[in-house]
């Protein structure tokens, strides 16, 4: 990867409904044999992941023509109008969330109708639809069991995949529980107890030419509905613990190619980033920094746009006050924001290691919900040049967020990949924001400041 190339590396793409209750978490994870994904952070009070639905498009960049001449062909995706399109109905609902959105697309998205079929009661429909430079897909699951689920890979994936399939969500399993005599069924797995969920899916991206996909899970292999540049994979009562262990694509010209895909952990089964790369990049910093600051924020200067009404406090649970925030877009291609904010902080309970006095805080922002950390201001950046975090919804996500805010001496950040790859970080207003695929992790981010001097290296824990 070259810099010229950020900006179709840089992507954001899978949010889903808030669900109109709130329930205690943890039993909701043990209920459904899964594990969230938590934010990291880099100092600060624990900060609730909360999801929404988001939808739309970005206004489209003149890549395609380079795109199109790499190994494998998405013609319909590019040219944003795969398959057929979708039903009044469904683009009405597509623009209903997207109206909700803190981090709205663009009007005039229209969804475009990929594949549709049928299991056990249940029609799975799946919409595509090409958003500035990703590639999205939208489950719609109506009857038996129901939900949505939307997710987005970057156009720069389909240049740099060794293979012709992009995999977006993987045992995707929020359709709803099956339930019994009783209430809801439960099963028992390694002496543990767990209900059964209504369906599990696996859907996306695949290139002209993909002929059929087959997903080994551990206990069956099955094959997957190919039609319009996409797959899926939708089954009825998924046995429980059941997860996706290899994935693999046919072409018409009888080659098989094996799929790289993250899989989707259960219970307490360790979370994974297949297949494991090798840490690239600056180990060591070239200038040593003992300070920083963000001085736009701290002169209350009128940068990107108000954060939006009822907006999260980033210290919940304690007792402070916003004093000033804004809202950064750092990518114009990519919907993807970061809230700055600076919070006066009076007390907090002990078990955040908070101290009474100025906070910055900052939110990686998708959909209607936030995530993310706080540092003291004045002493936040004293060991590195800026404060990350990263976050995924759900196990079956394909793409990580990585987000955070830079003190003012950072000029640029960049990622290096397991694989060896490269991307250039849109940093604007001291905020950055990425989506990282999960099979190149792991990686490391590195800071520059405007002499292309390493002043802070990071090397997340990974998904």
């Amino acid at each position: 990867m070259i810099d010229v190339e950020p900006v179709i590396e840089q992507s954001f793409g899978r949010l889903w409904p808030v669900p109109s209750v709130d329930p205690d978490w943890d039993t909701v994870v043990a209920r459904a044999g899964v594990r969230s994904r938590p934010v990291l952070k880099r100092r600060g009070l624990a900060l609730a992941l909360v999801a929404a639905a988001v939808i739309g498009v970005l206004a489209a960049t003149p890549i395609g023509a380079a795109i199109a001449h790499s190994i494998w062909s998405f013609p319909a995706w590019l040219n944003g109008h795969p398959g057929t399109p979708a039903s009044t109905q469904a683009q009405k609902e597509f623009e209903r969330g997207n109206a909700r959105s803190w981090t709205a697309f663009p009007k005039g998205t229209r969804l475009r109708q990929l594949i549709s079929t049928h299991r056990a009661g249940s029609a799975f429909t799946l919409y595509g639809f090409r958003s500035g430079d990703e590639l999205c897909l939208r489950l719609v699951v109506t009857g038996v069991a129901s939900g949505t689920s939307t997710g987005c890979a970057p156009l720069s994936d389909l240049r740099s995949r060794p293979t012709p399939v992009i995999p977006v969500e993987v045992d995707d399993i929020g359709f709803g529980l099956v339930r019994g005599a009783h209430g809801f069924k439960w099963v028992h797995v390694h002496g543990n107890r767990y209900t059964v969920a209504r369906a599990g899916v696996t859907f996306g991206i695949v290139a002209d030419g993909v002929r059929s996909v087959h997903l080994r899970s551990t206990d069956a292999t099955r094959r997957a509905v190919v039609a319009n540049n996409a797959f899926l994979l939708a089954v009825s009562e998924p046995k429980t613990g059941a997860r996706v262990e290899r994935i693999t694509a046919t072409t018409t010209n009888g080659h098989t190619y094996r799929v790289p895909f993250a899989p989707t952990p259960f219970a307490t089964s360790p979370r994974t980033t297949a297949p494991g790369g090798t840490l690239h990049g600056p180990t060591r910093v070239q200038r040593v920094l003992h300070s920083g600051s963000i001085s736009w924020l701290t002169r209350s200067e009128p940068r990107g746009t108000p954060l939006p009404r009822h907006f999260p406090n980033a210290l919940s649970g304690t007792r402070s006050k916003l004093v000033y925030g804004r809202l950064i877009q750092p990518d114009p291609h990519s919907p993807l924001r970061v809230s700055v904010a600076l919070y006066r902080l009076r007390s907090a309970p002990a078990y955040t290691h908070l101290h009474p006095g100025l906070e910055v805080c900052y939110f990686i922002v998708e959909g209607r919900g936030a995530g993310g950390g706080c540092l003291p201001l004045g002493t936040g950046f004293r060991h590195e040049p800026f404060s990350m975090g990263g976050s995924q919804g759900l196990g079956s996500d394909q793409y990580e967020t990585i987000g955070g805010i830079a003190s003012d001496q950072v000029a640029r950040i960049r990622i290096f990949y397991g694989d060896g790859g490269t991307l250039l970080v849109p940093v604007r207003d001291n905020a950055f924001a990425a989506l990282v695929s999960r099979t190149r992790f792991p990686i490391r981010v590195v800071a520059y400041d405007s002499s292309s001097r390493v002043i802070g290296v990071e090397t997340p824990a990974g998904s």
